[in-house]
């Protein structure tokens, strides 16, 4: 049958025997604190007695400390909270839960920020995807042969080579600012389709300028 002796101790004594002992097995504060993920500064204020800026996760801690420690971890944790049963006033207690809820209200808040941040994206997101594919959609170039022959297209800057609608056909092009067509209609009859826009032009010859997503005939 295992006996635990709990002995009163008041912080700065439990602070002062954690720090010994640590010194007894020859543990620099800085390999201990780095191996426990919290700073040296933290860890002296511990070995000082002082648990406030630790008491979200101090027990937690301790365990782990004393276990570095080769101490007893579950009489490390008695003697902790006998202290802290003695030793802390009410007042002190009101105080830290107060101090605990102002941070869970914080966390609170800076996840509902979180959240707020991520719908907004998603709403950016969606508002660009529908502007780009209408920025396509005036973008793209259809060109219908409605005639009985074939029409030709020649784009400036392509060198000799043209495009051949063929009757009742339509060719689709991906048009650019500054871009010029030539196109040699005989039969015409032709339908020029932009975004939701339509012409039908009725001239052999005529030149289609693009300017700015939109086009001018000439």
């Amino acid at each position: 049958m295992n006996v635990i002796i709990i002995i009163m101790m008041n912080p700065e004594e439990f602070g002062n025997y954690l720090k010994r002992r640590r010194e007894e097995l020859g543990l620099n504060i800085r390999d201990v604190a780095w191996q426990l993920f919290v700073t040296p500064e933290t860890l002296i204020r511990i070995e000082e007695g002082d648990f406030k800026g630790v008491r979200l996760y101090i027990r937690e801690l301790l365990l782990r400390y004393c276990r570095l420690l080769k101490l007893d971890e579950k009489w490390c944790l008695e003697i902790f909270e006998e202290m802290e049963k003695a030793y802390t006033v009410p007042e002190q207690q009101e105080e830290e839960e107060i101090v605990e809820k102002e941070r869970n209200v914080f966390d609170l808040l800076v996840l509902g920020i979180l959240y707020g941040l991520v719908v907004l994206l998603l709403i950016a997101g969606f508002y660009l995807f529908a502007n780009l594919k209408h920025f396509e959609e005036y973008n793209s170039l259809k060109v219908q042969n409605l005639g009985d022959k074939e029409v030709r297209l020649k784009i400036d800057g392509l060198g000799a080579s043209y495009f051949v609608v063929k009757p009742d056909e339509t060719l689709k092009l991906k048009v650019r600012n500054g871009m010029t067509l030539n196109v040699d209609n005989p039969a015409g009859m032709v339908r020029i389709i932009l975004g939701d826009k339509a012409w039908e032009i009725r001239m052999k010859r005529f030149v289609l300028e693009v300017e700015y997503g939109g086009s001018k005939g000439g």
